[in-house]
Formats: structure tokens, C-alpha cells, sequence
């Protein structure tokens, strides 16, 4: 994963995205806390992997990862 010094984006209500290092996005790859990054940006699924409908394997197989 190679973001360069772009960093990744952290969509939400702020004005401006938080840049997150691909490293900080990694340590999320857990039941407790599970990240994504779809398109450059981080996303939060841990509430939503258990209504995934492929079920929580697939989203931690892919957690903390882009």
C-alpha cells in the first residue's frame, strides 16, 4: 500500500480530511476495530461487519488493508 505523502483521507463532517499513513489505517484489523480504505479513503466497518452480506470474513480479510 503506497499512498506516497498524499496520505489517506478520513471522510466525515469536519471541513477538512484528516490524513491518515497507511501504517495508522493498519492497526485497525480487527473485530474490536476494523478499517478499510476504498478509494483513498479510511472508513470505520467495525458496526457494520456483522450486517455485511458476505458476512465478517470477507471484510477482515481486507481490514486495515487497501
Amino acid at each position: 500500500m503506497n499512498h506516497g505523502d498524499k496520505g489517506i483521507d478520513v471522510p466525515g463532517k469536519q471541513t477538512q480530511s484528516k490524513k491518515l499513513t497507511g501504517e495508522q489505517v493498519a492497526e485497525h484489523n480487527s473485530r474490536e476495530s476494523c478499517w478499510v480504505i476504498i478509494h483513498g479513503c479510511a472508513y470505520d466497518v467495525t458496526e457494520f461487519m456483522p450486517e455485511h452480506p458476505g458476512g465478517p470474513k470477507i471484510i477482515l480479510k481486507y481490514a486495515g488493508k487497501d
